[in-house]
This record gives C-alpha cells, sequence and structure tokens, in this order.
C-alpha cells in the first residue's frame, strides 16, 4: 500500500539510518578514545590510525581532519581532544538525523543547512581529480544532503496541505 501523502519515504530512511550509523559509530569510537586518553597506559596506535584514515578519506570529516592537525605532537591530551570531537561530530550528525527521522521541521531544516555545508565542503575538500573514496564519500555527503533537503520541502509541502 503506496501512501501517496505521506511526508516520508523508505528510501530516505534508508538513508538516514546509514547516516546515524555512521555517526553513532564515530560518536562511539570517539568515546572509547576519550576513555583511552584518561586511562592510565598507552593509547593503541592502530586506533589513532584509522581515525586519521577515515577523516583523510572522508572529506566531510572536517572536525577530526581539523583536530588532528591542530593537535599533532600532543600526547593524551591532543588526543583526548580527537575523541571529544569525534563524539561532538557524531552526536551532532545523530540528533539532526533523528529529528529528520522524526518529521521535526525545525530540525530538518537545521540538518538540510548542515549537511548542506558539509556535502559543499567535501567536494571542494575532494578537488577535481579525487581518489576514488575521497570521490565515494564526497558524493555519500552530497546524497545525504540531497535526501534532506528533500525532507526539509516534503515536510513543508505536507504542512501546508493541511
Amino acid at each position: 500500500m503506496a501512501l501517496v501523502d505521506s511526508p516520508f519515504h523508505d528510501d530516505r530512511a534508508v538513508a538516514l539510518g546509514a547516516i546515524l550509523v555512521y555517526a553513532f559509530l564515530e560518536a562511539t569510537f570517539g568515546l572509547i578514545l576519550v576513555l583511552a586518553a584518561v586511562v592510565r597506559g598507552r593509547i593503541p596506535g592502530p586506533w589513532l590510525d584509522t581515525v586519521r584514515a577515515v577523516s583523510h578519506n572522508d572529506v566531510g570529516a572536517f572536525a577530526p581532519r581539523w583536530l588532528l592537525s591542530s593537535t599533532r605532537g600532543l600526547q593524551k591530551s591532543g588526543k583526548f581532544l580527537v575523541g571529544v570531537g569525534l563524539v561532538a561530530d557524531g552526536s551532532v550528525r545523530a540528533v539532526l538525523s533523528v529529528g529528520v527521522l522524526r518529521r521535526s521541521k525545525a530540525t530538518t531544516a537545521v540538518a538540510a543547512l548542515f549537511f548542506g555545508a558539509i556535502a559543499i565542503g567535501g567536494l571542494i575538500v575532494a578537488g577535481f581529480n579525487p581518489p576514488t573514496v575521497r570521490l565515494f564519500t564526497a558524493l555519500a555527503n552530497a546524497a545525504v544532503a540531497v535526501v534532506v533537503v528533500l525532507e526539509a520541502r516534503r515536510l513543508r509541502a505536507y504542512s501546508s496541505k493541511r
């Protein structure tokens, strides 16, 4: 049964669910990094290598990229800040995704601006001839932005019909 007047569509729910999972993983990894920086002992190198690889290839990961470059040379405090940045970035993405999934007009409008800015910035960072992984992440960020903008338009049109 198709709902013609429905303000939300399953294909968009899948895209927003994927960004929600990504945001949850990003925040969880950041929390683990924060906890590892607070606890005594050495932070495993592969964790930071993973953060570096993701922030290098995900053209929309502005916060981790900036934090990694600005805390270079710092030991635990830098890793703590990178972890906090990942938690904050992942949390903002998750909250906005949940707001769009719950059909909140205000949150959807903010999400459209946020994800749109990430998509535009990511396309600029990717450049004209990006490697395949960077191209994929730039296109994924652009797809999320398009989905959120379409949902914002649908919610606005749906609320004006009522």
